[in-house]
């Protein structure tokens, strides 16, 4: 009689706790539920403010390209580094942008590397023409009589064409060292 009751306290307990068990599933499946509803509200304001940046950073680079190309500025040799500049942040912004609209809605996994391609070389180009602002203001600071022989808007465009050419090749030769094309996940992910 004894072993019986034992039974059943034990199959009364393991009742207990399948139910505990399928409680606890159901709060982790409602838990899992309001979490991905919450990573989707984030997502959708993250998208919003990226867009509003884009937007007003296109703009600002917009405004620049028309100040510094203004009839009294134009004659400069930075005139031509600053329009590259905002013509290239431009570029960064809206492929930041498409990179992520991609990223979330999964288009083809085609269009997902080649922006990340452009992400890259643009990024990479922006920061090097300021790189090259800078040399170029060092040199005119430091030997006024060498800037005006160096610091010309035909060296400065033999320059930029020279930085985006290189640019390029340094961002197309590493690439396919540094990410992999999965068809199976539509993106393109870094190496392991």
């Amino acid at each position: 009689m004894h072993e019986n009751n034992t039974h059943s306290f034990i199959t009364l307990n393991n009742k207990h706790d399948n139910n505990h068990s399928l409680i606890n599933n159901l709060n982790d499946t409602s838990k899992r539920a309001e979490i991905d509803e919450f990573v989707r509200q984030v997502d959708y304001w993250v998208e919003i403010i990226q867009c509003c940046m884009v937007l007003f950073g296109v703009l600002g680079n917009g405004l620049a390209l028309i100040v510094i190309n203004h009839h009294s500025l134009r004659n400069t040799s930075s005139s031509v580094f600053i329009t590259y500049l905002a013509i290239f942040d431009s570029l960064v912004l809206i492929a930041h942008l498409t990179y992520s609209v991609i990223w979330h809605r999964y288009l083809v996994f085609l269009s997902s590397c080649v922006v990340v391609y452009l992400r890259d070389f643009f990024t990479l180009t922006s920061v090097w023409i300021m790189v090259i602002i800078t040399i170029e203001r060092y040199i005119a600071v430091h030997s006024p009589f060498l800037a005006k022989r160096f610091c010309t808007i035909e060296h400065a465009r033999h320059s930029m064409y020279t930085l985006i050419f290189l640019t390029f090749v340094f961002s197309s030769l590493p690439f396919p060292l540094v990410y992999t094309i999965n068809i199976n996940e539509i993106a393109c992910n870094l190496r392991e």
